[in-house]
C-alpha cells in the first residue's frame, strides 16, 4: 500500500511496519502527482504528453515533408486538408534516418487502412510507438496546396 506524508508530500510504503521511501519522480511543471485507487492499491496517474505535428503545411510541390522524431509518442493523428484538385501523400517511417518504408494508417471515418492518401478533408491515425521518425511524402500534387497536421500523443 502507498501512503503520502502530510508534512513533506513524499510517497512511502510500509514493510514490516517500517516506512520505506518510494522513488519520487515527477515534473514540477505538472504539479503534484494525482493518486488513483485501483484494484490492487494506489498508483500515480500517468501523464500523457500531446504535441502538435505538421508534417506538411500548405505545400504546392512534391516533397518529402518535415520528418517528425517519434521519441516516446505512441499515436499520431493527422488531418489532411487543402485546395489541391489531386494529390498523393505517402506516409513513411524510418528506423535509421535513411531508409524509409511505407507506414500503414487507419482512416478514422471508416477504418480503411493505407499508407497512401489521395483525398482531402479526412483524418488518419497511425501507431508510431518504437519508430524513429515519420513523414508525409507528397509524391504528386496539382491545382492547389495540401497540409497534413495533427497531434502526437504519448
Amino acid at each position: 500500500m502507498v501512503f503520502k506524508d502530510k508534512d513533506t508530500g513524499s510517497f512511502y510504503t510500509k514493510i514490516s511496519g517500517i516506512r520505506q521511501l518510494l522513488p519520487q519522480f515527477f515534473r514540477k511543471s505538472d504539479g503534484e502527482p494525482v493518486l488513483l485507487e485501483g484494484e490492487t492499491g494506489l498508483y500515480v496517474q500517468p501523464i500523457s504528453e500531446v504535441r502538435g505535428v505538421a508534417l506538411q503545411d500548405a505545400t504546392q510541390i512534391p516533397n518529402d515533408g518535415e520528418p517528425f522524431t517519434v521519441g516516446s509518442f505512441k499515436t499520431l493523428t493527422q488531418r489532411i486538408s487543402g485546395t489541391s484538385t489531386s494529390r498523393t501523400i505517402l506516409y513513411e517511417f524510418t528506423m535509421d534516418g535513411e531508409n524509409w518504408e511505407p507506414l500503414q494508417g487507419v482512416r478514422v471515418r471508416d477504418y480503411n487502412m493505407s499508407s497512401e492518401v489521395t483525398t482531402t478533408n479526412e483524418t488518419w491515425k497511425f501507431e508510431i510507438e518504437g519508430l524513429y521518425q515519420i513523414r508525409a511524402n507528397v509524391t504528386a500534387i496539382s491545382g492547389g496546396n495540401i497540409s497534413s497536421k495533427g497531434k502526437a500523443v504519448s
